[in-house]
């Protein structure tokens, strides 16, 4: 009696090279996003915790569009008036770096910093 052959897997454990996460593709997504939103713009402290459910929603919605499968991605945005001071944004996190990624961008006018940053995570 012969031995059963073991299936082989189908199932990728990487994404390919081109569906890999491209920080410069996101960062320009981000960038258009940005600027299309707050190009013109005033800061208004009412209107921006809206500006940045909208900007970290469709950036969220190109990324997607990108069609990278199996990436789940996390948008996250700050806006800010421009007073002359300094401002940084940091963070941590837990990830693979051979498959996961990050990208941020920044818009900057007279009355406001906006600060965009997208998490890319593959799903084992």
């Amino acid at each position: 009696m012969a031995a059963a052959e073991a299936p082989e897997e189908d199932y990728p454990i990487e994404p390919s090279f081109e569906n890999r996460f491209r920080e410069g593709k996101a960062r320009a997504v981000i960038e258009e996003v940005l600027a299309a939103k707050l190009t013109g713009t005033t800061y208004i402290a009412d209107n921006a915790s809206q500006w940045c459910r909208e900007i970290s929603d469709e950036v969220k919605q190109k990324l997607k569009g990108l069609n990278l499968p199996r990436y789940k991605f996390a948008v996250q945005t700050v806006i800010a008036e421009q007073r002359g001071e300094g401002m940084r944004m940091a963070c941590r996190n837990l990830w693979d770096p051979a498959t996961d990624g990050y990208a941020q961008a920044t818009f900057q006018n007279e009355t406001m910093v906006a600060i965009t940053a997208a998490y890319a995570t593959y799903l084992y």
